[in-house]
């Protein structure tokens, strides 16, 4: 796990694509597999969400963007390198050489080593532990109330209820907006 001083240190240490990418993790739980294989079509910047698909369980995921989620994708666009791999052309994000992040037929995940690098430079790697952007169970445990400025990321996953999918959730209840 990793508490707001070492992702401020991860996300300022952090080139803008990976940077991004640790905010899709914090924001919506991504996984490296997700960030590396996210396209351009799940993604609605101008109203701030993602509506994508879990690559590992096909089920179905929507989430609300933060301003600052948003700002750092569209920071990481402009950063994009200019010659893409044909078979990367779609996705968000490539590698600083145009090429995939996410190897499937070798089951590499770029990110991978990519963060172990950065976490180590920063002092904070830890084995086996921390070499995915996943930020999934520390966001859910901070609750709405953004005590640590990170809010709930993904409302359907209750204490209570942890395991129960809701795949009709309004969106006013992910955007914190019900009753106004």
């Amino acid at each position: 796990m990793f508490d707001r001083e070492e992702i401020n240190a991860m996300i300022k240490a952090a080139h803008p694509q990976v940077a991004a990418m640790i905010y899709l993790g914090i924001n919506c739980g991504f996984g490296n597999t997700d960030c590396g294989t996210l396209t351009f079509d799940k993604l609605d910047l101008n109203n701030g969400w993602h509506n994508y698909w879990r690559l590992k369980t096909h089920v179905p995921r929507r989430c609300p963007l933060w301003p600052e989620t948003v700002k750092a994708i569209r920071k990481a666009q402009e950063k994009r390198p200019k010659r893409i791999s044909k078979d990367c052309e779609n996705l968000v994000f490539v590698t600083r050489v145009g090429g995939c992040w996410c190897k499937h037929e070798t089951g590499d995940n770029a990110i991978s080593a990519e963060i172990r690098e950065m976490l180590k430079d920063l002092g904070i790697y830890r084995k086996n532990v921390t070499t995915s952007i996943h930020f999934g169970e520390r966001s859910r445990r901070l609750g709405p109330h953004r005590a640590n400025k990170w809010p709930l990321t993904i409302s359907w996953d209750t204490p209570q209820q942890p395991t129960i999918w809701r795949p009709s959730i309004d969106k006013r209840r992910l955007t914190g907006r019900c009753g106004k």
